[in-house]
């Protein structure tokens, strides 16, 4: 007897990563003898602090930490709230952030966590490639609305369709962008939190690179007083990882501050509109 083995229909209908294509191609070319410039995904290579190796070292030689890790350490939640009260002049609840495998995925889980299959979620063109994921995942429409040169990069939301805004789930946006490197001007954030509120739907906010800022430009991100969900992403180059957070607020009372232009810690962010929240950097 012989026996057929077949994916899922979601696990079949997804196609080869474009990070995985790229380095097959790369691959292809470094064995044909030519010279590759690798720039399509951005892992470190600088060295590593010396105390962050030193550290992680220790920790390695210790019994106690080759344990499963079913709860977060309590060091690691004074840890956030100190940072949050430094950076943003907020106090974080116990109960307002919590950690995952990465940011990455966090983020790509995010539309299992949110969405239904009626739902539609609104995502940037070009984008990066986890934004997808989740939405997949969980059976929703996705509507990629476009980031042009002429609208400096930025979503238009009024050329989204109003069928397509009463069915919106969440909308995600990424800056400082990925690839496109813009940086959202306060007037966006405040009208994207008016479609949110008119809507009722989310905005994660993908703020990854809103340390890495120049000319003089600046960046903001959403900081939230109520339901906050956050993660940090492991990085082995960086005193401080880079983090990401989820919000769950409302658009209600905000306030907008703009990001310092250098920084250690990288942000991203999910909100919604339910009670209070706040634009802060």
């Amino acid at each position: 007897m012989s026996y057929e083995y077949k994916f899922s229909s979601k696990a079949a209908g997804d196609n080869t990563g474009i990070f995985a294509r790229l380095t097959q191609k790369r691959d292809e070319l470094l064995a044909a003898g030519r010279r590759v410039y690798n720039l399509y995904i951005g892992t470190p290579d600088f060295p590593t602090p010396e105390h962050i190796v030193r550290a992680v070292s220790e920790a390695a030689a210790k019994a106690e930490n080759f344990k499963y890790a079913l709860t977060d350490l309590p060091e690691l939640g004074e840890a956030l709230t100190a940072y949050y009260q430094k950076r943003y002049g907020v106090k974080l609840e116990k109960d307002e952030f919590t950690s995952v495998n990465g940011s990455q995925d966090g983020i790509g889980h995010l539309g299992l966590a949110l969405c239904d299959p009626e739902d539609v979620v609104l995502l940037p063109d070009p984008g990066y490639p986890v934004f997808s994921a989740g939405v997949k995942l969980a059976g929703a429409t996705i509507y990629y609305y476009k980031l042009r040169a002429e609208n400096k990069f930025l979503p238009n939301l009024a050329e989204i369709p109003e069928e397509v805004l009463q069915k919106t789930r969440y909308i995600l946006t990424s800056y400082p962008s990925n690839p496109c490197g813009a940086a959202a001007p306060r007037e966006m954030y405040e009208e994207l939190i008016g479609y949110a509120k008119k809507y009722n739907f989310y905005i994660v906010n993908d703020n990854a690179y809103s340390d890495i800022i120049f000319d003089g430009r600046e960046g903001y991100s959403f900081r939230v007083r109520k339901r906050l969900v956050s993660n940090f992403s492991r990085c082995p180059n960086r005193l401080t990882p880079p983090e990401r957070e989820f919000h769950l607020p409302s658009a209600t009372g905000i306030s907008l501050t703009p990001s310092r232009p250098f920084g250690r810690s990288m942000t991203s962010e999910c909100s919604c509109p339910s009670n209070t929240a706040r634009l802060r950097r």
